[in-house]
């Protein structure tokens, strides 16, 4: 996905850029953590699980697309809109996707769940390609090279990679991440989950502020 940004438009605030970011975060945190948990405690850990987990998959997808672009076109990219080696489109399709339909379960059902595999995460690129460029008059990416696509945002051809690459990925990778995240002490989760956080939140805060 070539990276190209168009400064043009009124920005919005950063402080309100953060905030829907932060909300679309803790909505699919809300949609994972299991209803009638043991108390407060165990939210905040649970959160800061996924939080982790969230972010090592944001890297995993960061490396993956700039291995494929140094392999392929012989260029280094920096992939993602953060300075940090994070996608956070990764990161977010996975969880969404893993709240709202789980991880394949044997052969049932192998058709529909390709087809969810295809559709959250284009639509996830459509909402953010959205976002970014009216909101901010930035183009992170652009599929207008591709014959089917939508005005750059999204296309057929990538729609069905992530069908294909998603089910494999989370039974693969996702699924054993997520039992070693979870395993983590109490302490090594906390201060895990802070530190990334903090890093984060300034990257965001600068790249934001940049836009």
């Amino acid at each position: 996905r070539p990276v190209g940004h168009i400064k043009n438009r009124k920005s919005l605030p950063v402080a309100g850029r953060l905030f829907l970011f932060c909300f679309i975060f803790l909505w699919i945190v809300g949609k994972l953590i299991p209803r009638g948990g043991s108390g407060t405690h165990q939210t905040v850990r649970t959160v800061q699980h996924y939080f982790i987990l969230f972010m090592a998959l944001s890297f995993l997808g960061w490396a993956a697309e700039t291995v494929f672009f140094l392999f392929f076109y012989g260029e280094f990219h920096d992939r993602g809109f953060m300075t940090l080696p994070f996608c956070t489109i990764y990161g977010c399709s996975f969880l969404l996707l893993y709240g709202m339909i789980g991880a394949p379960r044997g052969n049932r059902n192998k058709v529909g769940y390709f087809l969810l595999s295809a559709l959250i995460p284009t639509a996830l690129e459509l909402v953010t390609g959205l976002f970014f460029h009216l909101g901010f008059g930035v183009r992170l990416w652009s599929y207008e090279r591709y014959r089917f696509q939508y005005r750059g945002y999204i296309c057929l051809e990538y729609a069905l990679l992530w069908g294909l690459l998603i089910p494999p990925c989370m039974t693969h990778i996702v699924l054993p991440l997520k039992r070693w995240i979870f395993r983590m002490s109490a302490a090594h989760t906390a201060l895990t989950s802070l530190t990334l956080a903090t890093a984060a939140a300034v990257d965001w805060g600068i790249n934001f502020a940049k836009l």
